[in-house]
């Protein structure tokens, strides 16, 4: 069971033009049971939102982190791989490039990380990937095309992509 809980369980009554609320005792309520913010898409113990609207990488990790109190989506798995390119399809079908939280290590550039600090286990690169091009290719994309599906080092500057936002379930 996740460690987040709500505590307190909270009684709103309407009679006529009588509004009583009370706190009925402390109750923990399960993690299981919070859910995630209107429009946004749960999966395990997170909530995903997709950006259709193209932004750049520093843009888009802002959206995530400041306005949506998230990161950007972060692929630990091939299970969250299966899920995203599920979610991608059903929410944006002809989007063919999207940013996600990976990025190269500055100070070791075979390395990369999740901008959640989660380590890099799981891997997807499509085939000659990641190439670092021109050593500038610092942040990466999950692309698909009829060619291909992965992920690809990409510069964090030069483009904008649409982006999925994630964060834990509240």
């Amino acid at each position: 069971m996740a460690t987040n809980s709500l505590t307190g369980i909270l009684v709103v009554t309407l009679l006529a033009n009588l509004c009583d609320a009370r706190v009925l005792g402390d109750r923990n309520i399960p993690a299981a049971t919070q859910k995630c913010p209107h429009l946004w898409k749960e999966y395990e113990d997170n909530c995903f939102l997709m950006y259709a609207i193209p932004a750049s990488r520093a843009d888009a990790k802002k959206e995530c982190e400041e306005v949506q109190g998230g990161t950007l989506v972060a692929i630990l798995t091939d299970r969250d791989d299966e899920f995203l390119e599920s979610y991608w399809n059903q929410t944006s079908p002809f989007t063919t490039d999207i940013w996600i939280g990976l990025k190269r290590n500055p100070d070791n550039r075979d390395e990369f990380f999740w901008d959640n600090d989660v380590s890099l286990q799981h891997t997807n690169w499509i085939k000659g990937e990641p190439n670092d091009q021109d050593t500038e290719e610092d942040c990466v994309v999950y692309i698909r095309s009829k060619y291909n599906i992965g992920w690809n080092d990409r510069e964090c500057y030069d483009y904008k992509y649409p982006f999925i936002c994630m964060k834990p379930r509240v």
